[in-house]
């Protein structure tokens, strides 16, 4: 068991760390794709009289549209989005992104310390789709971990406590 400073202990289970003796920490940090049971699905959704040329109810389209781009173009935008639509739940889903860690909360006065566990998350995104651009999938986890460090900071979990657990690596799901 190595030697731990100050006001530390050596904590086996489930971090094999010197951790605060006194302090909450983090055990883990986890990012997590949840499937969105609720999603909302109606910019996909336009009904349009073909004949008359004329969008009846869209959240995505409008008159305004078919003067700027006209109907040949605006009429394909709304078939590609009923296929996508009808592709829903075969070839894409839609998700959330949530980032959770798991700390230790002391109780004081207990010889050996005792710890209550609890999960805290950022507020998550919903509503992105599961075939999203890497990169934009990416640029959510990021935005939730940060989410999730501010949530930690009120709660008293230091920076450096914070950058520690991310340097021990994210778990994802």
């Amino acid at each position: 068991m190595p030697k731990c400073g100050k006001g530390q202990i050596w904590f086996h289970d489930p971090v094999n760390r010197c951790v605060p003796k006194n302090k909450p920490f983090i055990s883990k940090i986890k990012v997590k794709h949840e499937p969105d049971t609720t999603p909302d699905l109606s910019w996909l959704e336009t009904e349009y009289d073909e004949d008359e040329h004329e969008i009846i109810k869209s959240v995505r389209y409008d008159q305004k549209a078919i003067k700027k781009y006209g109907w040949g173009k605006v009429k394909k935008w709304m078939d590609s989005d009923k296929e996508r639509l009808e592709s829903y739940g075969n070839s894409w889903e839609m998700m959330g992104i949530i980032a959770e860690a798991e700390i230790y909360i002391p109780h004081k006065g207990y010889q050996p310390p005792s710890w209550q566990i609890q999960k805290i998350t950022s507020g998550g995104l919903w509503g992105i789709e599961t075939d999203s651009d890497k990169s934009y999938i990416k640029s959510v986890e990021e935005g939730q971990i940060d989410e999730l460090k501010d949530n930690l900071k009120a709660l008293g979990i230091s920076e450096r406590e914070f950058q520690k657990a991310l340097r021990e690596g994210i778990e994802r799901d």
